[in-house]
Formats: C-alpha cells, sequence, structure tokens
C-alpha cells in the first residue's frame, strides 16, 4: 500500500479512514492547539458525511461556483496544465535545494491530504476568496464569519486559531489568515479587517529569502499604520 500522504485523489477519503487508528491526540481537548493534517482531512470526510455529498463537490458548488474561482481545482484541466508553475522543492542544504523531480509526484495525488492541501488556484482566486472573507461576497452571514475569525483556542492572546483560520495579534490588529506548502510549493494567506487590507503570496518553491509566513504579517501591520496615519491626517 502507498502511504498515506500520496495516491490518487480518488482514494483520498479510504487514506484518512486507514489512518485513523494510527492517529493519536497529542493533549486533551482544550489543553493546548497544535495543527493538524489528518485532523483536516477526518473533518473533510465528516462533512462529506453529513452533506451527503463528495467533498470536492460540495466544494465546488458552495465556494468556487459562486465566487466564479475559475481557476480554482482539485484536478487541474488538461488545457489548464501549461499554466501550472514548476514546482522547486528542498531546503537550504544539498541537492534537494534543486529538487525538481519531487514536485512532480504532488500532481499525481497526495493521498490523504486534500481538504488540507489538495486545491491549485492563483492570486486572482485567492484574492477573490479573501474579499469573500472579509465580508464582501455573500455567501455566508457575518455571524458566521465573526465565529471563524474568533479565536477557539487556549493560546496567549497574540495568537490562536479560530475555525480554519490562524490569529495573530500585532498590536492593535488582528491579521487573520494561514499559510501552507507542499513539496515543491508554499503559500500565504491573511487579511486584517480594520483598514481592509490583505496579503496572498504563492511560491512554487520551499526555501527562499523571503519568510512565507511571517513577513506577510509585517506588511499588514505597515499597511494598517500607514492607513492610521492618513486617518489621522484628515
Amino acid at each position: 500500500m502507498e502511504k498515506a500522504d500520496s495516491g490518487p485523489i480518488e482514494e483520498w477519503e479510504n487514506k484518512v479512514l486507514l489512518s485513523i487508528p494510527k492517529t493519536s491526540f497529542e493533549s486533551k481537548p482544550g489543553e493546548r492547539f497544535s495543527y493538524s493534517n489528518i485532523g483536516y482531512g477526518i473533518l473533510g470526510v465528516a462533512l462529506s458525511r453529513a452533506a451527503q455529498k463528495p467533498f470536492i463537490a460540495m466544494i465546488e458548488e458552495k465556494i468556487f461556483k459562486p465566487l466564479h474561482m475559475e481557476n480554482s481545482f482539485f484536478v487541474v484541466p488538461e488545457h489548464k496544465l501549461k499554466n501550472l508553475a514548476q514546482g522547486i522543492g528542498g531546503g537550504p542544504f544539498g541537492e534537494a535545494a534543486l529538487d525538481v523531480e519531487g514536485p512532480k509526484n504532488e500532481h499525481r495525488g497526495r493521498g490523504y491530504k486534500v481538504p488540507n492541501g489538495g486545491i491549485y488556484s492563483t492570486p486572482t482566486d485567492l484574492g477573490i476568496f479573501l474579499m469573500c472573507n472579509m465580508g464582501y461576497m455573500n455567501i455566508l452571514e457575518k455571524k458566521h464569519l465573526d465565529l471563524m475569525h474568533t479565536k477557539h483556542t487556549p493560546e496567549p492572546s497574540f495568537h490562536g486559531y479560530g475555525l480554519g483560520f490562524e490569529l495573530y495579534q500585532d498590536p492593535a490588529i488582528t491579521i487573520t489568515g494561514h499559510s501552507g506548502g507542499v513539496w515543491g510549493y508554499t503559500s500565504y494567506f491573511g487579511f486584517e479587517k480594520s483598514y481592509q487590507h490583505g496579503v496572498i503570496i504563492m511560491r512554487n518553491y520551499n526555501w527562499g529569502t523571503t519568510n512565507w509566513d511571517f513577513d506577510p504579517k509585517i506588511l499588514l501591520s505597515k499597511l494598517a499604520d500607514l492607513a492610521k496615519n492618513e486617518y489621522k491626517a484628515m
């Protein structure tokens, strides 16, 4: 059997179910937060079972279609493959830093990692999704957006986790977002509502001088400072 984190997309639910007996808690519920890829895989299966609809079809119907995210896919169509960026995998040491074959395996299937990393997208489409989360697109009621963007974890006040989003307090604004990465590709999506700014970073490599998780937060903080100064000058 292939590893749980590889294999065709059609097998992702089976990979999740087979992984559950090998999955354990790192701490007691409510004690501390720890991000879990398999946790989101299990959540995706649960949502699918509750809705009685395949998870991928549900995302396409409830998110991609109403938001007109026309370049976001779980499987890239044949005619779009020419636009797919070549991934460069690895870290700062050794030949792995020049690995282009490893990232190609990502396109053959990521096993259970569909709800937590199975989507191909573009900065433009993610920009639409960002505006939706900031309240500009009406596919979710404000109370549900607020629930997603509210901290539900016991971390210190400057950092926490909502429903699917990281929350970072710095120091006068709250930045809502998430980073992600697979072999050969990394990304960051984040925004702050007070002054209506957002940042999207997508890279076709794993290692570089840009801190793809921290630098966007600095940029959002600087943009907020500029906006505050403009409001004071008016």
